[in-house]
Parts: C-alpha cells; structure tokens; sequence
C-alpha cells in the first residue's frame, strides 16, 4: 500500500493500484527477495571464496604431504680446480639437503652432511683430516668410515653421494 498527500496536508492511503503508478513511484515501492543484482554478488563471493580455500589447500597438502617420489636430479657442486687436496666445500641442493665434497689422495668424493647415528650435522676437519660429529664426538675417515663414537659401535658409516666427474666439474645426483 502507497501513501499519497491530500491537500489538506493529512496523508491518506492510496487507493489506485500500483498499475496506474507512473515509473519513478514504481521504483520506490519495495520489493521482496533476492534481485540480480545481489544474486551476482553473493555468488562471485562465495566463488572466490571457494578458489581461494581450494588454491590454499593444494598449496598445505603440497607442503604436508611433499614429492618423494626418488627421481634424482643432476646438480654442479664444485669445480675440480676449486677444490685443493685435503680441503672440503659444503654445498646445499634445492632440497635443503648438504653435500659435502672431498678431494683426497684416492679422488674426490661426496657425503651427505646428516651423520648416521642421529641426524647432526657433521663437519670436515683439515687439520685432523677427517669428518667430525659434535653431537657425540663420532669420527669418520676420509672415504666416510666411522673410526670413533657410537655409530662406529653400531657400524654406520657415513652416506655417499652419487658423483660423476665431467670435465672441470663435479657433478651429483641428488
């Protein structure tokens, strides 16, 4: 129902029916449910919402649940020339994971730096020539033997990485 105003200045109801209302009272009466308008907006929002949950989600359970599927790739570690006897260089992969490459009397080698026995970081020492874990004083020999400390007892030696040599350069499959 409109309200129209008499000219006695009281307001009365309207009592023509909407079809005779001319287009700018049209517009002003209310209208019930959802217009387009709205429709559109709600679903454009609750669309994005849902690309967004769905583009977050693959990304969690790519970094929860990682690509282990073993295949290996080739990677430079060192240059031969850059690598005097008896010295080591520590390179990381893409994976994070560390290499250490050796030049010894016998050629170069490479090892993983996670020790064995309990996962720390172990480390080569020039001047004793050999690789050293300070987590409990284990000692590996050049081609990666445990001598001392427990993974010695245990019979755990350190773990090689695959190598090919090319040229000037050191290559691994990690």
């Amino acid at each position: 129902m409109t309200w129209r105003l008499n000219r006695i200045q009281f307001c009365v109801p309207n009592t023509t029916s909407n079809s005779s209302l001319n287009p700018s009272e049209k517009a002003k009466t209310p209208k019930t449910g959802v217009d387009r308008r709205g429709f559109l907006a709600r679903a454009l929002a609750i669309g994005g919402a849902a690309v967004s949950y769905a583009t977050f989600g693959g990304f969690a359970l790519r970094f929860l649940y990682p690509d282990t599927t073993g295949e290996k790739r080739r990677m430079y570690l060192a240059s031969i020339s850059s690598l005097p006897k008896g010295k080591a260089v520590v390179v990381s992969t893409p994976s994070g994971k560390r290499v250490v490459v050796l030049n010894t009397a016998d050629g170069i080698r490479a090892f993983s730096t996670i020790c064995p026995h309990l996962g720390c970081q172990v480390h080569w020492e020039d001047e004793n020539n050999h690789f050293f874990c300070p987590c409990h004083s284990a000692v590996f020999d050049p081609t990666g033997k445990a001598m001392e400390g427990p993974p010695a007892s245990d019979g755990k030696d350190m773990l090689a990485v695959e190598i090919a040599l090319e040229g000037d350069g050191v290559f691994a499959w990690v």
